[in-house]
């Protein structure tokens, strides 16, 4: 999608960063291909969907449910099992056990009875990765839960999505996955986090601010909550890769200085490649096997 009419670059001011609102996630999708970009943000074309497999569970179907599941377990102990490190381990187990025998239960009227026994699977396999998550929850002395599946919203107009107004002008809109905060020392804020929860692989370079534009939820939803957040420091955004299989390994971004400069020019390049109408099929080595499109 290169666009050459100046009929149609009339058209794109309106799909710029600082009129459209997109997601951490959409926005990423500059840095693997430019068209599926236009193709899933600005076209709005539905993605292909493959036939529902019977030996199994896929990635996003299994972390839809994982995400249900660790929110409303965190809602049945926030905020009176507060921190979590001095909650009773029955109780907290209690929580687990009833948030998941809900979301299964809800699973099996909705897909049963041809997925029964693929639901039954999964869910066994997620139990002993949500029992490791709650372990890691009650063993955390530090940041303690604020808030579960956050809607950004604050600055949109009524009747519109909701989304947040960085600083860079950028229209961020989603859903933070856990709000995080840090008690401070008397007569200051406590500090926030927002945390981004993964359910999929390891990168196997997982690193620096932004993974080359491809991870951008640590650092955009941070900035988001400093505007949600006035009155509270946000240290910055983290990936909690929930599972057995990736060690429960957790990756931060600090906001700084070299992380907001990060931002800054993660807009002006969507800026510019929207603006200009330079979004070409130009996927990163493998992304099209990957496509949906």
């Amino acid at each position: 999608f290169v666009v050459r009419d100046p009929r149609a670059l009339e058209l794109l001011p309106a799909y710029l960063p600082s009129e459209h609102s997109y997601s951490p996630s959409s926005l990423a999708q500059l840095a693997t291909c430019p068209y599926r970009f236009y193709l899933q943000a600005i076209a709005r074309v539905a993605a292909r969907e493959l036939p529902p497999s019977l030996s199994e569970l896929g990635p996003r179907e299994r972390g839809v449910l994982f995400h249900e599941v660790q929110r409303r377990t965190l809602e049945r102990l926030m905020p009176a099992d507060l921190p979590l490190a001095a909650a009773d381990p029955a109780r907290a187990q209690a929580a687990l056990d009833a948030a998941l025998y809900e979301v299964q239960r809800d699973a099996h009227a909705r897909f049963a009875p041809a997925f029964a026994r693929v639901f039954d699977a999964a869910f066994s396999a997620m139990r002993r990765d949500l029992q490791g998550w709650l372990a890691g929850q009650t063993q955390e002395t530090s940041w303690q839960p604020e808030a579960c599946e956050l809607t950004l919203r604050g600055d949109e107009a009524p009747g519109t999505r909701p989304h947040v107004r960085l600083s860079s002008g950028l229209k961020l809109s989603g859903v933070i996955d856990v709000v995080e905060r840090r008690a401070a020392p008397d007569g200051q804020a406590p500090s926030l986090r927002a945390t981004d929860c993964r359910t999929g692989a390891v990168p196997e370079q997982l690193r620096g601010i932004t993974q080359g534009g491809h991870v951008l939820q640590p650092l955009l939803y941070a900035l988001a909550l400093e505007r949600m957040y006035p009155q509270s420091p946000v240290s910055g955004g983290r990936l909690y890769f929930c599972t057995h299989g990736a060690r429960y390994r957790s990756h931060e971004v600090a906001l700084n200085t070299r992380s907001r400069e990060a931002a800054e020019v993660l807009v002006q390049a969507a800026r510019d490649l929207i603006g200009q109408g330079l979004l070409p099929a130009a996927p990163e080595e493998g992304a099209c096997g990957r496509c949906e499109y």
